[in-house]
């Protein structure tokens, strides 16, 4: 039940990478592929390849997903288990998994911030400045939001909030 889901919910935002960013992903793919190619290819051979490399329709748009879903990897080659890095291993297989690798790079790579999470979710005073921190201004918005929310809870409709 628990694979299902997260089966389900990982194919619907492949889905949505796929919709945001495959054209660009696939125009990418053939400028690597068209740069690699000789000048010796006929017009009826660039017809054929073009034919042949062009997108699929949505029925195996999330081809690449299956694929990667269905390979089993062997990490096993990696001595040590702190040294492997996710980012990177995903930068190598760019090419094999364009759609895949966007989103790893998106999900996986954490924000920087050096605010302390007390201070962050303070609400006396200024709890950032430009020194101090690169969080961006609509991601301060959300936690401050998302504190408000959890102290709304014992709040009452006739409080004052503080």
């Amino acid at each position: 039940m628990i694979i299902s889901s997260v089966r389900h919910i990982l194919t619907e935002i492949y889905i949505e990478y796929n919709e945001k960013y495959g054209s660009q992903v696939a125009t990418q793919t053939q400028h690597t592929t068209s740069s690699i190619i000789t000048s010796r290819i006929t017009k009826a051979q660039n017809l054929i390849r073009d034919r042949t490399e062009r997108p699929r329709g949505s029925s195996s748009s999330n081809l690449e997903l299956e694929n990667y879903l269905t390979t089993t990897f062997d990490f096993s080659t990696t001595n040590d288990e702190d040294t492997f890095d996710i980012l990177r291993w995903w930068s190598q297989k760019k090419q094999v998994y364009p759609i895949l690798s966007l989103m790893a790079k998106e999900i996986l790579a954490c924000p920087v911030s050096t605010v302390a999470v007390e201070q962050a979710f303070s609400m006396g005073g200024n709890t950032l400045d430009e020194r101090r921190s690169t969080i961006r201004p609509e991601n301060l918005e959300a936690q401050c939001l998302l504190n408000d929310w959890s102290r709304a809870a014992s709040r009452t409709q006739d409080q004052d909030d503080k």
